[in-house]
């Protein structure tokens, strides 16, 4: 995902302030982990399509308390007429602020070795797309373009260059994230047609468990995402469709939380999804007696360890496969 805070062309001085919240816990114990919170140049729709020039973080030994998931950090950036850019990191719950220097002269093309990597890597993408395309009009345009610009073979040519030719390397460097980006497009308009499907199967689901154990509040909030996830659909943006999904995954996954035994869910859920481990296996056998014994409470707190098993990478994702664990 990418936010932009300072469109192209902004007049200066200019400060924007945009509030996100924080994907994963971090706790002052935990000295492995951080916040990241990368600051990138560009106008493609993927944070990694762009170039990053600097890096807000947060650390445990910056806490004065624990930092929850889904704790707000306001951004700040700020760019001056002098075309010096800032961004400051507010998060009100530690009444802190962590600042970042953005200096576009420290960013360095990578080596051609890296390069011929992800040269490789993107040309199997392109070979693999090829046959899936046959079947989609748009995206077969959008490939057909790709092929007439020449795209692989102007940046092959760059990255043989880059042995000896710094800027040849960072052009290169741009120009295949160019490609990757179309071959994103390219993807999402292969993709539309189940993503769209997955939508109205989540939002299917949604009614029915609304109208089993819904306030009417739950129905009126329904009824907005309803009709964003409608409108998603009806805009053939895959990207659209995506943020209509995440919204309405966590409506789903609110809803759960409130049933009795939504402890037990995602208990099962975890055992599913957590990777093996020693300590998995234990956490495992204890949430099943705690199960067979009728103690949520000690489920809850099972939950809680395992949880802290999966990458914080992937927490966030997986809290969407318990909530979807039903439609399943």
């Amino acid at each position: 995902m990418f936010a932009p805070l300072l469109p192209k062309g902004s007049p200066l001085p200019k400060s924007r302030t945009e509030s996100f919240v924080t994907a994963a816990a971090l706790r002052r114990t935990d000295a492995r982990e951080l916040i990241r919170i990368p600051l990138v140049q560009g106008e493609r729709r993927r944070g990694d399509r762009n170039q990053e020039v600097g890096m807000l973080v947060i650390r445990p030994r910056d806490l004065s308390i624990d930092l929850p998931q889904g704790s707000e950090v306001e951004v700040t950036f700020t760019a001056t007429t002098s075309n010096l850019l800032t961004a400051v990191a507010d998060v009100p719950l530690l009444d802190a602020q962590f600042e970042a220097d953005i200096d576009f002269s420290g960013t360095h093309a990578p080596a051609q070795e890296v390069l011929e990597v992800v040269l490789l890597d993107t040309q199997e993408r392109l070979d693999a797309l090829r046959p899936e395309v046959i079947d989609s009009p748009d995206a077969q345009r959008l490939l057909d373009k790709l092929d007439q610009e020449d795209a692989m073979a102007i940046v092959r040519e760059q990255v043989r260059a880059a042995a000896v030719d710094p800027s040849a390397a960072k052009y290169a460097e741009d120009r295949l994230r160019d490609v990757q980006a179309d071959l994103d497009d390219i993807e999402d308009k292969l993709r539309f047609a189940e993503l769209a499907q997955d939508l109205q199967d989540l939002l299917n689901d949604a009614e029915r468990l609304v109208d089993r154990t819904g306030s009417r509040a739950d129905r009126q909030e329904l009824g907005r995402l309803a009709d964003r996830a409608r409108e998603a659909i009806r805009s053939q943006e895959a990207a659209a469709v995506r943020t209509q999904t995440d919204q309405l995954v966590e409506f789903v996954v609110e809803l759960e939380r409130r049933s009795p035994d939504w402890p037990v869910k995602a208990f099962y859920s975890l055992v599913r999804h957590v990777p093996p481990s020693a300590a998995a296996d234990s956490l495992m056998s204890e949430g099943k007696r705690a199960v067979s014994a009728g103690d949520l409470r000690a489920v809850t707190n099972v939950n809680r360890r395992l949880a802290e098993l999966i990458p914080a990478a992937e927490r966030k994702s997986h809290i969407g496969h318990i909530g979807l664990e039903r439609r399943r």
